[in-house]
């Protein structure tokens, strides 16, 4: 096929050609704007230097002087603002004129100072009256003074920054303006191919494809015409394309609602995502379960849902990255209203018709209930054992205490009947009471205790407690240090022999915290808020984390000899108090109890014993 020279080529040279010509004009009055501002000041300086030239030479001519001295040329300087005054005067051969001149223009590295004396000339050099440039930005004026005999000159210098800015822009602006001319003309014939490269490209694809591109003389128009055609078959196809998808849209909106129908219907919460970590649908159970607006959340990526959501989408990434399935999880999740809900979270990957992983869907239910009704059997099922163990236990422990009753009271009556010291056996004969009634109360833990709230010394109460502890043999590489901000004489609403009994179980797991070795517990309490606040701390062993959870639970003990049965006790104890227990402890650091009770108790309080509910 003959390519013609389009009628779209000329109008695209005249174009360019006419931006080019715009250019140059551009430039020329540039170059002439910065010519003639050089010219221009140039006259100034001239003109203000011959000023100057004019008023020093009368001074010369009337004084006869031949050369300045420093104070006159300072003088003359700072009166006319220049940079130096020189007077130069010879009554021999121009020679030194010509040196001048070569001074002037900077061919010889002397100093117009050093010519001052020893430099004499009879006629002016040819740059008499003219401004000449020296280095950098000094200007120096040449003047003649108009004498009889002999010569003199006056040569004169500013520093005229602008003049020279100007002069050096319009010497760099001609090399500048060179190399600008020879690249419009290569950008002019880049463009030039450029803006028709696409056409010939378009007519050779068409022509590849098959299409018949009809000759004309103007082949941009013949490539839009036959680009109309594509098109018009393009409208025809799409028309018929659209009744296709009209009716698998409808299809698809079917099986849409119906999907949504089935998300509504499940029990189960459901979250979808896409590939892309997008939510595709929140059906309705999860707005029950976990209380989100679904309208909210679809439609954006899943970790912009509530940061209590985070723990159900933990596996979600993984499942996305691989082709492994996450297993069932259940999760405690802290809502905002300060509830705890114990979900079950299952992800089950969504695959396309190639076995291709498109998303994943979260699927969970609400577990709370059945989790709370399962730890309510299991405590049931250790206080069972409890009940049990603690009745075979308990008709050993009242033998005992009953035989120590026994050898006290003989030991009491051989004491009185030798005249010694009786206090100690009757100190032992209260203990045993206290101990046997500790007993019969031990015998109902399953059961309420017997609480009688009375006023208390709590600081008679707790230093009894620690001196029982000090004076024991065993205690002796342990050192107590109590501390309090109680006054005297206070008096609290406290069940004595049960707070003195749930302190001693808290003590005694501090001083088995040091295995035998050294250390020293801290016994800390005040009033605050109303609150009595007791800490006990050790710098002992310490609690691990999967730990903390069960030291509250009836028989798990962390010592091979331990029974398990201090720690719920003294929870027990403090829950009859309506107070909480709480617990701080890190491996090896050590470990703080804190037990808060109100310092009266509230009327009415509720009988017998309170399931606990405190934090460990």
């Amino acid at each position: 096929m003959k390519i013609t020279k389009s009628k779209f080529e000329p109008a695209v040279h005249l174009g360019l050609l006419a931006i080019v010509f715009v250019l140059l004009i551009m430039n020329f009055r540039s170059n002439l704007t910065i010519y003639h501002a050089g010219v221009q000041k140039r006259r100034t300086v001239t003109v203000e230097l011959n000023r100057s030239a004019l008023s020093i030479g009368r001074t010369v001519l009337k004084e006869g002087l031949t050369a300045f001295n420093t104070e006159q040329e300072q003088a003359f300087k700072h009166a006319h603002g220049l940079n130096q005054a020189i007077l130069l005067a010879s009554t021999r051969s121009s020679d030194a004129g010509i040196a001048l001149d070569r001074v002037i223009n900077g061919e010889l590295d002397i100093s117009l100072a050093k010519l001052r004396n020893s430099v004499s000339i009879r006629v002016a050099p040819p740059q008499n009256r003219t401004l000449i440039r020296g280095t950098a930005d000094e200007y120096f004026y040449v003047h003649r003074l108009s004498e009889t005999s002999g010569g003199r000159l006056l040569v004169l210098s500013q520093h005229v920054p602008e003049l020279a800015y100007l002069e050096d822009s319009g010497k760099t602006l001609i090399v500048v303006n060179v190399i600008v001319v020879l690249l419009i003309i290569v950008v002019y014939l880049v463009l030039f191919r450029l803006i028709l490269s696409p056409f010939r490209k378009l007519k050779r694809q068409a022509i590849i494809a098959g299409r018949e591109v009809t000759e004309r003389q103007d082949e941009v128009e013949a490539i839009v015409e036959e680009y109309q055609n594509i098109i018009d078959e393009l409208k025809e196809k799409e028309a018929q394309l659209l009744i296709l998808n009209d009716a698998i849209q409808a299809k698809a909106d079917r099986m849409e609602l119906f999907n949504r129908y089935l998300l509504r219907s499940i029990s189960s919460a459901v979250i979808m995502v896409d590939g892309d970590g997008t939510v595709l649908s929140i059906n309705k159970a999860t707005s029950r379960i976990i209380g989100i607006d679904p309208d909210a959340y679809v439609g954006r990526k899943y970790h912009h849902l509530p940061e209590f959501c985070a723990p159900l989408f933990e596996g979600v990434k993984p499942m996305l990255d691989s082709e492994e399935n996450e297993s069932y999880r259940e999760y405690d999740i802290k809502m905002p209203d300060g509830r705890t809900l114990s979900l079950g979270v299952t992800l089950s990957s969504i695959d396309d018709f190639a076995s291709s992983r498109v998303g994943v869907s979260v699927l969970f239910n609400d577990l709370t209930e059945i989790k709370s009704l399962r730890g309510e059997v299991e405590a049931k099922n250790r206080l069972i054992a409890l009940g049990e163990m603690a009745g075979g236990l308990a008709h050993q422990l009242r033998n005992s205490i009953g035989a120590m009753a026994g050898y006290s009271h003989l030991l009491k009556k051989r004491l009185v009947k030798h005249g010694l010291e009786v206090d100690p056996v009757n100190a032992l004969e209260e203990e045993a009471k206290e101990a046997e009634t500790l007993v019969d109360r031990f015998l109902h833990f399953a059961r309420p205790f017997d609480f009688t709230a009375e006023k208390t010394d709590l600081n008679a109460l707790i230093s009894d407690l620690v001196e029982t502890f000090t004076i024991r043999p065993e205690n002796a590489h342990i050192e107590f240090a109590v501390e309090n901000s109680v006054d005297r004489g206070l008096e609290v609403e406290v069940d004595g022999l049960l707070l003195k009994q749930a302190l001693a179980n808290l003590l005694e797991n501090a001083i088995n915290a040091y295995g035998g070795l050294p250390g020293t517990i801290d016994v800390v309490y005040s009033i605050e808020s109303d609150n009595i606040t007791i800490r006990i701390t050790d710098q002992g062993c310490g609690i691990s984390d999967e730990d903390l959870d069960k030291i509250f639970t009836p028989f798990f003990s962390s010592r091979p000899s331990g029974t398990g049965l201090g720690l719920p006790l003294a929870r027990k104890i403090v829950d009859l108090h309506q107070g909480r227990l709480t617990v701080e402890s890190k491996p090896m650091q050590g470990t703080t109890f804190t037990l808060i009770l109100p310092q009266r108790q509230p009327d009415p309080r509720p009988s017998g014993h309170k399931r606990a509910t405190t934090e460990a």
